[in-house]
């Protein structure tokens, strides 16, 4: 079970408790809803997670690396310098 499974998994029993378990035909919107939850929990986690943030850098310079070798790019670069190289195949 990932998290955003448990995150899904909390937000159906909070979900349940409020409606008092009477979801009537609503059992697949309720179970979609609950998914929706998770993502944005998930989102708001990562929003300014330095980690994910250096996870993603280091992506686009492996990419770049691949695609245009020669530019030398670093994680120290912004993200938006990464793109340019990755798309243009120029220095910034």
């Amino acid at each position: 079970m990932d998290l955003r499974d448990q995150f899904a998994m909390a937000a159906l029993q909070g979900l349940l408790a409020n409606l008092g378990m009477k979801t009537g035909n609503a059992d697949f919107v309720i179970a979609e809803a609950t998914y929706r939850f998770a993502d944005a929990m998930i989102a708001e986690r990562e929003k300014d997670d330095v980690e994910t943030k250096d996870k993603i850098k280091q992506m686009l310079v492996d990419a770049i690396n691949e695609k245009h070798p020669g530019l030398m790019p670093s994680t120290a670069c912004t993200a938006e310098h990464l793109i340019f190289k990755l798309t243009t195949g120029k220095p910034f």
